[in-house]
Order: C-alpha cells, then sequence, then structure tokens
C-alpha cells in the first residue's frame, strides 16, 4: 500500500467553499482512480492546516492518475482556493 498527503492552506474566507469543492468534486475524481482504497480530508483543530489523505494499492497507481487527464482539473480547483502552495508528500505503508 502506499499513501499520499497533500498538505493545504485554504484562503481562511474560502475555508468552507474549499471543503465543499474537495467532498463534492476533487474526493469522487480521487476514488474513481485505479488502485485508490480512500480519500479524506483531514482537518486541524484550528482549521489553519488540512491534510488530502488518499491510501493506493500501489505506487505506480498514485503515479499514473498525477499523469492523468483528470489530475490538472483537479489541481486547478484546489489552487484557487489556497493562500500557499500544496505540498505533497509520499510514503510506503509497511504493514
Amino acid at each position: 500500500m502506499f499513501v499520499r498527503f497533500t498538505y493545504l492552506y485554504f484562503q481562511a474566507d474560502r475555508r468552507q467553499e474549499a471543503i465543499s469543492i474537495y467532498n463534492s468534486e476533487i474526493a469522487p475524481v480521487i476514488r474513481r482512480q485505479k488502485g485508490n482504497k480512500q480519500v479524506s480530508l483531514l482537518e486541524a483543530p484550528d482549521g489553519s492546516e488540512f491534510i488530502s489523505y488518499s491510501l493506493w494499492e500501489e505506487e505506480a497507481d498514485v503515479k499514473a492518475f498525477e499523469k492523468s487527464d483528470e489530475y490538472l482539473p483537479v489541481i486547478a480547483r484546489i489552487k484557487e482556493l489556497v493562500s500557499q502552495p500544496p505540498v505533497q508528500k509520499y510514503y510506503h505503508v509497511n504493514d
């Protein structure tokens, strides 16, 4: 298994809009991808930071999604709502 964390910092006045867009538009796209097992949006208690968590069968699955035609529109939707560029981190799951 493989995990991708995307750290997001939404503009304070657009936070609720960002959460809504993530849940209604972005997460469904990720869920449809080959190898995706789970996707969730985590929120810091103070609302200052969010993490898009996605679990994948294999590293190749997330990399294929990032090269797909569906990826850039997802990035474009988030890009207009963040106060700083997202940061992605990748991890292998060692069970």
